[in-house]
């Protein structure tokens, strides 16, 4: 019997452009978005991949050199990637892997390539007709009979692109082809379409034409097409390729497709002699994505001296600029706004209330404050108290003095000579524990923020130190490997 339902399981470059030493699984649902930044190596993959099979029955046929084209800077030698797939062999599924290297001036052997219908969308089909016409007198186009595949989906081109899509039809002149769709009961031509309404049509053309257990490649699935559509799009795309067991696998720069959970999310990455790739959504990668880190974590601190600790540690870690950090001022504050995230119901791992230290600092007393704040004897109120209570924390304070206080302490006992520690040692005993920044920011001319940075500098490392801040440190770890924030070296 005939080898058929072939499935793509992944794909592992040794060396292959700036690819090395990369694998990409494209396991767990139909189609795959591959994401990274421009020049990441998203592109190659799927030329690569476009080379990989022989069609079946009406797929395309692509040569490396189709992709890899050899010139006076490269010739592509020592390139070198496998394939691993499956396929069904009469009633036995089978696993297989294939090599594909390019040694002196050959590529492996097209001859010994799998069978599989593969169609490839490249840049190219998001040119307008109009700019490769080279005419530039009246064009007579010949309305032809009605596109079949087309016009069976035209429904869907009006769900992707908003408009009322009526019918699509052949058209020919000499022995160029194009499109003819009536929309709004008005026909028009591809040379009079724009980019994303023509190469919307190739795509969907391709989708529903291609025989099941087809791979197809789209590089670049969101140019020409706003968040709107593309969404649409996907709807159509996950449908279809569920219904014909087809694999899609596209590129795409949009971060939007990240919250989608019925595709595969791949994050390319490379540093040095390696290349990463994330499975799922890497926050760290989307950084560099969107230009703009995503503030996902929130923690709310009383002042402005808690909120330079939290950053300090945050910057440790690597993680700050991922970090909102805003200040409640009273303490009292602080279980309200524990209280107010619970009934938001909002992700509570990612949200942190940190109080000082040197107020209600046991279990019993922080239980007080919040039947204070958020009052009931009912189940629900029980309920949001007790969730409210797990996302507060505190500075560990033996003594119960608060953050500014314990830093002042800490710089007393250190024996470094530098200005700082020369003027807290002859400080002497202030009223209020802010007077201290107050007073070592005047004498050093310097910004109060700024002071308040130097200071915890000068402790920071400290066994002391590490102890205060163990319990605020242990959850941004935490929260820092739960949310993918970090980027391997």
């Amino acid at each position: 019997m005939a080898i058929s339902q072939q499935h793509l399981r992944s794909i592992r470059i040794e060396k292959l452009k700036q690819l090395e030493n990369m694998t990409c699984s494209f396991e767990g649902h139909e189609i795959t978005a591959i994401l990274g930044i421009n020049g990441c190596g998203k592109s190659t993959i799927l030329h690569a991949l476009a080379c990989c099979f022989r069609s079946q029955t009406n797929g395309e046929e692509h040569k490396f050199s189709d992709f890899f084209l050899p010139n006076n800077f490269n010739a592509w030698d020592g390139s070198s990637f496998h394939i691993e797939y499956s396929y069904r062999d009469g009633q036995n599924v089978k696993n297989a892997e294939k090599q594909y290297k390019k040694t002196s001036d050959r590529w492996t052997r097209y001859v010994n390539r799998p069978f599989r219908d593969v169609f490839y969308v490249g840049i190219n089909s998001c040119v307008p007709d109009v700019e490769n016409e080279k005419s530039k007198s009246k064009i007579q186009i010949q309305k032809g009979n009605e596109n079949t595949t087309l016009q069976a989906i035209i429904e869907k081109v009006s769900y992707v692109l908003g408009g009322n899509y009526q019918n699509c039809f052949n058209g020919n002149r000499k022995k160029k082809k194009y499109r003819i769709v009536k929309r709004n009961d008005i026909e028009y031509p591809s040379i009079a379409m724009g980019a994303g309404e023509q190469r919307l049509l190739t795509i969907l053309d391709i989708v529903f034409s291609a025989p099941d257990y087809s791979l197809i490649l789209i590089d670049e699935l969101d140019l020409t097409l706003h968040t709107q559509a593309l969404n649409r799009l996907l709807d159509i795309l996950v449908e279809r390729a569920k219904r014909k067991h087809l694999q899609i696998i596209f590129t795409t720069h949009r971060e939007n497709v990240t919250q989608r959970t019925d595709i595969n999310i791949r994050h390319i990455y490379q540093t040095g002699n390696k290349t990463f790739c994330f499975e799922g959504v890497n926050n760290a990668c989307m950084d560099l994505i969107t230009g703009t880190s995503m503030k996902d974590i929130k923690i709310f601190v009383e002042d402005q001296f808690s909120k330079c600790i939290i950053n300090a540690i945050a910057m440790e870690l690597k993680i700050q600029r991922y970090c909102n950090i805003q200040t409640f001022g009273d303490i009292c504050n602080g279980f309200t706004i524990a209280s107010a995230k619970v009934v938001e119901d909002k992700d509570l791992d990612i949200i942190l209330v940190v109080l000082d230290g040197d107020n209600y600092t046991t279990a019993e007393e922080k239980k007080k404050q919040l039947e204070n704040r958020f009052s009931g004897n009912t189940e629900y109120e029980s309920n949001i108290r007790e969730k409210a209570l797990k996302i507060i924390s505190q500075y560990d304070s033996p003594e119960k003095i608060s953050p500014e206080h314990f830093v002042i302490e800490l710089i007393k006992k250190q024996t470094s000579e530098d200005e700082i520690t020369d003027i807290v040692k002859n400080l002497g005993t202030l009223l209020n524990d802010h007077d201290y920044t107050d007073d070592i920011a005047q004498k050093l001319g310097f910004d109060k923020t700024i002071t308040r940075h130097k200071m915890i500098e000068i402790v920071k490392g400290t066994s002391e130190w590490n102890n205060y801040t163990k319990s605020i440190k242990e959850w941004l770890e935490q929260r820092k490997k739960a949310l993918v924030l970090d980027v391997p070296k």
